[in-house]
């Protein structure tokens, strides 16, 4: 009811819709669900609260979601995203430029002395049109790792740096005709940020992008150190 002769009070969708018709762009809040189930409830009960939400919903999430037997009727302000199909549709651009983000100064110093370091050595054995390929392929897988179980809300070179780690110190390994040399603090230092942020000390960290550019370098590191042998 209009109080001291002042206007009646208007809803939130109305008060929106008068703001769209006056051009007037509204903020709104994001939110993840990745599906890591940690305080999951919480997070729902904080979400109910907060106005024009747009909420992305990982596959993971939605797993979680059915386990917890949870729904996500939030309200007439949020927008729901879920995982697409963009890839398959034909864009695969997607599986790249994720890796083309650098998020902060820090982080695109540590990945670019690390990749000038790392894919340099590369570089000089196997030439700059194979170590393009290995940067592709690692790019893709890891970021694949990522997007599939947590969100596309990532960036950053940390894969392909992870990657040509494990490229090098297991060539280093099984090929001792590389000539590749790691040296101990190069290791600890890569191992040792790996487990920072697996244990959640790093902040927010994508931390599938790690074990997919580990494990795939090392991988084809492995497969490279073979065929060095066999040939």
């Amino acid at each position: 009811m209009p109080v001291d002769g002042g206007a009646p009070p208007c809803s939130r969708a109305a008060r929106d819709s008068e703001a769209e018709l006056k051009g007037v762009v509204r903020p709104r809040f994001g939110w993840a669900l990745t599906g890591s189930g940690h305080f999951f409830k919480e997070s729902l009960e904080i979400m109910r609260t907060l106005p024009n939400l747009d909420v992305f919903v990982s596959k993971a999430a939605a797993e979680v979601i059915r386990m917890y037997k949870q729904d996500l009727e939030l309200g007439p302000d949020v927008r729901l995203f879920k995982d697409t199909k963009e890839v398959r549709a034909g864009q695969l651009w997607r599986l790249f430029t994720p890796t083309f983000i650098q998020l902060d100064p820090m982080h695109i110093l540590f990945n670019v002395l690390l990749l000038a370091n790392l894919g340099g050595v590369v570089e000089r054995r196997y030439g700059w049109h194979r170590l393009m390929i290995f940067v592709l392929a690692v790019s893709a897988i890891s970021n694949v790792c990522e997007y599939r179980f947590v969100s596309p809300l990532f960036g950053g070179l940390s894969g392909v740096v992870f990657g040509l780690f494990g490229f090098v110190w297991t060539e280093s390994k099984y090929n001792p005709n590389s000539d590749f040399v790691v040296p101990p603090m190069v290791t600890a230092m890569m191992l040792g940020w790996f487990v920072f942020c697996i244990v959640g000390l790093g902040g927010t960290v994508a931390n599938f992008v790690h074990w997919g550019g580990l494990a795939s370098g090392a991988l084809i590191g492995r497969l490279a150190a073979r065929l060095a042998r066999s040939s």
